[in-house]
């Protein structure tokens, strides 16, 4: 599995006038029936002594755990499929019997010596992911926020892009990673998610890419801080309530990872500033919760490292070898760079499973194995290493 990324979605719908709260507040419970992710595939195995029952048996054993391992495919990227391909195999192979329901058998014969069947087959996705989540490999998670807004008695036009920047800014705080991918998505969609069903929004999530989505409403209603008219305080002194109420649901199982509303409420001067402080406290409050959540997937977080690499003849090596830093598992992204004197410097947040032994995914990876790289110091914050001249690309 790739390295760590939450890449989050942000959307927001307006809508205008008063509107009803509670309609949008998402469930506590789901009951569900087991997801399966069904898969066509083919088993072949020997005819041995003429036992053509026991060969068919072996072609549909072996259809189902190819079946399996397709389906692993759509969670592990090849690179790391095949550096970890003994392990993850190894765990399909010795457990794939409870993963997966032959659900039907749909050509099946036999061909000189051998026994052919294809088969469709369901794949029970909780028990693997939970064999995933324990594999080394590291899961990129991106999640999308969709957030349908509304207001009671006025128009408060900075509450939709608040809560969407503020609930983003503080899950990053508390260690998840958050990429804004800014994909839009119309205001009536936005509706229709905040009230659909997991399997619906999970529908959704994976046919727009994401593994994670957080979807809700977020309601902000202003009025006068004084029951006096407001010329008489000579300020605009008012008081705004907000209600978020969220669900982040899993797209791989429909499982709902959380389901919550919060509420809160402040006053300030002017109103805008009353708004702005009760969108704060009650985005902090779901923030926190989400993030709970959400650090308990596998991969969830990372931490921000400095790479110093020498040896490099020009610019052109440099940029080449940053190119393929990207596709080093353990690399999330890079933030930034400085290149001086064949000296490289890099800012990069790294999935924090491998941040200990990030020197030896570096030396390890296929990806950076042109330009002979010899890590010289390895720190919790800081990797030292050089490349080989003679062998960089350019």
């Amino acid at each position: 599995m790739r390295a760590s990324r939450l890449c989050v979605l942000v959307v927001v719908a307006l809508t205008w006038g008063a509107s009803g709260g509670a309609g949008g507040a998402p469930e506590s419970k789901y009951e569900q029936p087991e997801p399966l992710r069904i898969v066509e595939a083919e088993g072949i195995a020997p005819i041995v002594d003429g036992n053509v029952s026991g060969a068919r048996q072996a072609a549909i054993d072996r259809a189902l755990r190819e079946a399996v391992l397709r389906t692993v495919g759509v969670y592990v990227t090849g690179s790391v499929r095949v550096h970890n391909h003994v392990v993850l195999e190894d765990r399909v192979s010795t457990r794939g019997a409870g993963l997966a329901i032959l659900e039907e058998v749909l050509e099946e014969g036999r061909a000189d010596h051998v026994y052919r069947v294809r088969a469709r087959v369901g794949v029970r996705l909780r028990p693997l992911l939970r064999e995933l989540s324990s594999s080394p490999a590291v899961r990129r998670w991106r999640v999308g926020i969709v957030l349908a807004s509304s207001t009671y008695y006025g128009y408060v036009p900075t509450a939709a892009s608040d809560a969407a920047a503020l609930l983003s800014r503080h899950l990053e705080s508390l260690g998840i990673d958050v990429v804004d991918q800014g994909a839009g998505v119309t205001g009536e969609e936005a509706r229709r998610l905040q009230s659909a069903s997991p399997a619906q929004v999970s529908d959704w999530g994976r046919r727009h890419g994401f593994d994670v989505v957080i979807t809700g409403q977020v309601s902000a209603r202003v009025a006068p801080g004084l029951s006096v008219p407001r010329e008489w305080l000579g300020v605009d002194y008012a008081r705004c309530w907000v209600r978020a109420a969220l669900r982040a649901i899993r797209c791989d199982t429909g499982e709902v990872v959380m389901a919550d509303t919060v509420a809160g409420e402040s006053d300030g001067v002017p109103t805008q500033q009353a708004v702005h402080a009760g969108m704060t406290h009650t985005l902090r409050r779901a923030g926190r919760r989400l993030s709970e959540a959400l650090l308990r997937l596998p991969g969830a977080t990372s931490r921000a490292m400095r790479l110093t690499l020498s040896g490099f003849e020009g610019v052109t090596d440099a940029t080449a070898f940053t190119e393929a830093l990207a596709s080093v598992p353990a690399i999330r992204r890079v933030e930034g760079q400085v290149y001086t004197g064949g000296v490289l410097t890099l800012q990069v947040r790294v999935a924090e499973e491998a941040a200990a032994s990030l020197g030896a995914h570096l030396e390890n990876s296929a990806a950076l194995q042109g330009f002979g790289l010899r890590v010289i110091r390895a720190t919790p914050e800081r990797v030292s290493a050089s490349v080989h001249a003679e062998e960089s690309t350019g």
